[in-house]
C-alpha cells in the first residue's frame, strides 16, 4: 500500500476513488493549512458537534477514509491543547451528518494558515 496527500477541505476525489478502488491507504497530512477555520457554516458544525474547527476538519478527513498524519504545531506552549484537539476527533459519539460531510466536500482549498 501506498500513500498519497489529502489537503484539508478540497480535493482529488477521483485520486480517492482510485485509492479505494485499489486498495490504497489514502494519507492525509497538513489538512490544518486547508482548513477553513472562519467559515461561518464550518464554526456552526463544531459548535453543534461541541469540537473545534480543526477536530471537524480532521472528522471530515477520516470520514472520507483517509488515515491522518497530525501534529502539534510550531509553538510548544500551544502543542498540549493541539494533541488533545487531535484526539478529540477520535471520540466515537462524533460523527458528521452527510449534510456536513457535503458542505465540507464542497469547499476549496483556503490556505488560511497552520495553527501555531
Amino acid at each position: 500500500e501506498t500513500g498519497v496527500c489529502l489537503h484539508g477541505p478540497g480535493h482529488d476525489d477521483a485520486t480517492i476513488a482510485f485509492c479505494r478502488t485499489h486498495n490504497i491507504t489514502y494519507e492525509a497530512y497538513d489538512v490544518m493549512s486547508g482548513c477553513p477555520f472562519h467559515d461561518a457554516r464550518l464554526g456552526a458544525i463544531a459548535r453543534a458537534h461541541g469540537m473545534s474547527a480543526a477536530q471537524v476538519c480532521f472528522r471530515w478527513t477520516l470520514q472520507r477514509g483517509a488515515i491522518l498524519a497530525t501534529g502539534t504545531g510550531h509553538n510548544a506552549t500551544k502543542a498540549a491543547l493541539h494533541s488533545k484537539d487531535d484526539l478529540g476527533t477520535y471520540d466515537p459519539n462524533f460523527e458528521l451528518t452527510g449534510e456536513e460531510m457535503a458542505y465540507l466536500d464542497g469547499i476549496r482549498p483556503q490556505r488560511e494558515g497552520v495553527r501555531t
